[in-house]
């Protein structure tokens, strides 16, 4: 039995979202005798998950990798449920009665005014984000390639990450990661040197010119009017919120290059990754929030 094994274990008996310390706590109930220390049953975790920010530091767990996150630190198996049952002895976990309430109220009741008059009541954004993320697991999603159908309509989270590829199907979620990990990894080093206050010399510019370039060939976005090493260290700047950044340029294949230098922040405290923001994303996403907002009074269309 190895550490791999007693986590599949816990997650074939239990296939819902887990912490580290809930996965930590099953595996000494399970193997009181297994003797896996905690930073070793969590470093596995991370090399089991198909898109976590460091999981290509444990190249021999990848191939393996079965687990995804959904963020917050937590890990659930890529073909199973999505989170555990509400119902435990009968009684639902209060956050989630509190939660499930607002959703029905469609978030915090409206605060008044100085003058004592209710406010506009929209949603607070917790509760907006939950049920984005909630709508876009329950609607069905038909992979296409070459604007055609390719395969079956498939419907959930775990199964939309299974059937990710990019841009031809042989490139899935793991030839992907395993693509870009070495990239994200170079230029996290890159971006923690500006973080610590330093200056890049000639040899950091021209890595960061040519790891930005991949990215944007990997998008398939090249065509950029403005591309220089000065370019990209704006747009390093401007990903990272410092001085320098402010005329870096912007547009849906400079965000992929701001995700590739902001990728390190993944799993860190109060910080947060960058995201690429296509016209595809940003298309989906605004349509659904705005026949969302539709729906909540005193809120113009």
């Amino acid at each position: 039995m190895t550490c791999v094994d007693a986590i599949r274990e816990v997650f074939r008996e239990e296939p819902w979202e887990h912490s580290p310390a809930e996965v930590e706590a099953k595996i000494r109930a399970l193997y009181p005798t297994g003797g896996w220390a905690p930073t070793t049953i969590r470093a596995a975790l991370i090399g089991l998950c198909v898109n976590h920010g460091s999981a290509h530091h444990y190249p021999l767990l990848r191939r393996h990798a079965f687990l995804f996150t959904p963020g917050r630190g937590r890990f659930q198996p890529l073909d199973g449920a999505v989170e555990k049952p509400l119902a435990v002895a009968g009684e639902a976990h209060p956050a989630r009665r509190r939660r499930a309430r607002e959703d029905r109220e469609g978030g915090r009741p409206a605060a008044r005014s100085a003058a004592g008059q209710p406010s506009v009541n929209v949603p607070e954004h917790a509760s907006l984000v939950r049920k984005l993320v909630d709508e876009i697991h329950q609607d069905p999603y038909q992979p296409m390639y070459r604007r055609q159908p390719y395969g079956n309509p498939v419907c959930g989270w775990p199964a939309r990450l299974r059937t990710y590829f990019w841009p031809h199907p042989v490139m899935d979620l793991r030839a992907t990661a395993e693509t870009l990990a070495p990239w994200f990894d170079e230029a996290g080093t890159l971006s923690r040197r500006l973080l610590d206050g330093e200056v890049w010399g000639g040899e950091q510019r021209r890595r960061a010119a040519v790891l930005a370039w991949s990215m944007l060939t990997w998008g398939g976005v090249t065509r950029q009017e403005a591309f220089s090493e000065a370019t990209v260290e704006a747009v390093f700047r401007r990903a990272l919120g410092l001085a320098g950044g402010e005329a870096a340029p912007m547009n849906s294949g400079w965000t992929k290059v701001t995700a590739m230098a902001t990728a390190f922040l993944e799993g860190e405290a109060d910080r947060a990754p960058q995201v690429i923001w296509d016209s595809r994303v940003s298309t989906s996403i605004v349509w659904r929030l705005d026949r969302m907002l539709d729906e909540v009074p005193g809120v113009d269309p």
